[in-house]
């Protein structure tokens, strides 16, 4: 398979893109004291106001430029990989591309691989997991640390994120139009919205939170307490102990929480944070 792109370059305020191709005042962003990344209590304060998110699709375009500025002011510089990849071969094959065109850089921040392309579609959970965990074990080999950036759809569907968890690839997801992160899988970054803005910059640019204490759980650490694991996929964690249109969000198997009790057939359990609600008894496994 031959994949082509361009290098698209991303500035990040605690984190967030921006367009492909441009060239950014790097004295300018790197002027600026703001604190934009949402810190979570007991988290370590991320302390840098933006960061450099490079895209590696294709020849490098504007790259050495834009690379070269977010150092010489001090700003952490990740990488972020487009993968149309459908074979866990390919995406050794993308990886390998990727490290061809890093060269030995040095980068502060992850190296992303994004796994959502339409191409994709017809690969089963286990086949587009196999491909996101060749990716990162190569990246991984060559010492830089990996991670997956997705949409919602596939933390619900298309990925097996207890795998991802167990080989210790941090996820990056993309998921808009609301006020708090929706899942209870721990992601490290979460991109928020499309449409933010940062001073200095034209044009809307994609906004992220960044984790850089525990990883987000659905907002916290879990609560003391008996702990029980998900045995089912997607399912459904209710706000009231029946069924019916009480849907709050999917868990998935492997997915962990504290019991805070039982009323009937139904569990009343904790993901951390403000991530409360009621599982069925039939897909709980106490631990």
């Amino acid at each position: 398979m031959d994949h082509h792109g361009t290098w698209e370059d991303a500035v990040d305020n605690g984190l967030c893109s921006l367009d492909k191709g441009s060239h950014y005042d790097f004295d300018l962003i790197a002027a600026r004291d703001q604190i934009v990344s949402y810190i979570r209590e007991n988290e370590e304060i991320w302390p840098f106001s933006y960061t450099l998110i490079l895209r590696l699709n294709n020849a490098p375009y504007g790259t050495e430029q834009n690379y070269a500025g977010a150092v010489a002011n001090d700003i952490p510089v990740g990488i972020y990989y487009y993968s149309y990849a459908d074979s866990p071969e390919d995406a050794v094959r993308e990886a390998r591309v990727c490290l061809q065109i890093l060269n030995g850089r040095p980068v502060t921040l992850p190296v992303a691989y994004d796994i959502e392309d339409k191409s994709q579609n017809g690969m089963t959970r286990e086949m587009l997991t196999d491909v996101a965990i060749a990716f990162c074990d190569e990246i991984k080999a060559a010492g830089y640390q990996p991670m997956i950036y997705c949409n919602p759809n596939f933390i619900e569907n298309r990925l097996d994120m207890v795998r991802l968890r167990e080989k210790g690839y941090d996820v990056w997801i993309a998921s808009y139009g609301v006020s708090d992160y929706q899942f209870p899988y721990p992601v490290k970054m979460w991109q928020y919205t499309s449409e933010g803005s940062v001073p200095g910059i034209n044009g809307n640019v994609d906004m992220n939170n960044w984790y850089v204490g525990e990883e987000y759980y659905g907002g916290a650490s879990l609560p003391d307490g008996p702990k029980g694991r998900c045995t089912g996929d997607n399912v459904n964690i209710r706000s009231v102990p029946t069924f019916g249109d009480n849907v709050l969000y999917p868990a998935f198997t492997g997915y962990t929480f504290t019991v805070l009790g039982k009323q009937g057939v139904w569990y009343h359990v904790a993901f951390g944070g403000n991530r409360y609600g009621w599982i069925h008894q039939d897909y709980v496994e106490l631990i």
